[in-house]
């Protein structure tokens, strides 16, 4: 009585929870080889690059050996090349200029006023998707070339249209970041649908679909000398240094004058390219309706196109 209440008796230590099973791989046997080969390949070219993850990380070269089968040798020919255009053409330094001016949206990009009256862009959002959760991206086509030259050097177009890669570029990345992460986090819940099949990967490399809308457009924009080599330049190095970002391509609204313009097109841009491009016309609503549901609210988590 009066005294010291005796001690509580020490908690019993409690046994260590078990450590997580690894997760399986993000990218299947062959690709896993395939990439490996290829960051060997490139050892010096991105030692010295820019550490930017969505131009030197996996998911870049997954996106380039995807869109080469896997050629390790064509794939690393055109990283080096790209890698080189990105310090010529000064991308790298637009990429830095977006992150570090906080840039968002089209709106917030240099000359967008100019921009915006001729080439409207619309950028890829999680709030829509395509039935694939292929995210959708809108360009329109239609201005007068003569207007646009007078307001716009070609390289003030050309930069727009790399700062506005750039943008889809890292929306994308980071898409592909929350789903690995939501994924693996299914995983280690024991979710069974979670896991890959045997033999296959698990990593997301989300990818567009893009609406190319040609109401409107005119003849000076493919007769017009300046006009036609800035659209192949676009065309082009999109082509070559952005790969496997886009799932597929609606042209629609596609004038008869766009024919003969795009058998010259079509040859400078990659076969795999090329492959995923369907000029619809003006009777794009059911094709449309094929690839993307109208409902307002949509399934939030669509598979995503592998």
């Amino acid at each position: 009585r009066g005294g010291k209440p005796a001690a509580k008796p020490p908690a019993p230590e409690q046994a260590p929870l078990p450590p997580l099973p690894p997760l399986p791989p993000k990218w299947s046997e062959a690709e896993l080889a395939a990439m490996n080969d290829l960051r060997h390949a490139l050892e010096p070219e991105i030692s010295h690059a820019v550490p930017f993850p969505e131009v030197v990380g996996e998911r870049r070269l997954m996106r380039y050996l995807r869109g080469h089968k896997l050629d390790v040798a064509a794939c690393s020919e055109k990283m080096r090349r790209m890698l080189v255009w990105r310090k010529e053409a000064g991308i790298d330094a637009i990429r830095a200029d977006i992150i570090s001016s906080r840039i968002t949206g089209p709106q917030s990009l240099p000359r967008y006023e100019d921009m915006h009256s001729i080439y409207p862009i619309y950028l890829p959002s999680r709030r829509c998707v395509d039935l694939k959760g292929n995210l959708v991206t809108i360009e329109r086509f239609a201005f007068s070339v003569e207007q646009a030259l007078h307001v716009l050097g070609p390289e003030d177009i050309l930069q727009y249209h790399f700062y506005v890669m750039e943008l889809k570029t890292l929306i994308l990345e980071r898409l592909c970041d929350d789903m690995d992460a939501e994924r693996a986090a299914a995983m280690r819940r024991g979710e069974a649908d979670a896991f890959p099949a045997e033999g296959e990967g698990w990593g997301a490399l989300a990818r567009l679909n893009v609406i190319r809308d040609f109401k409107g457009l005119q003849l000076g924009a493919l007769t017009n000398s300046t006009c036609r080599a800035l659209i192949l330049d676009i065309v082009k190095s999109t082509s070559d240094y952005y790969p496997e970002l886009m799932a597929s391509c609606a042209m629609i609204n596609v004038p008869q004058i766009f024919s003969g313009a795009w058998r010259v097109i079509r040859n400078v841009c990659e076969k795999a390219t090329v492959e995923k491009i369907s000029i619809v016309g003006r009777n794009f609503v059911p094709e449309l309706l094929k690839r993307a549901n109208p409902d307002p609210n949509p399934n939030p988590n669509p598979k995503p196109d592998p």
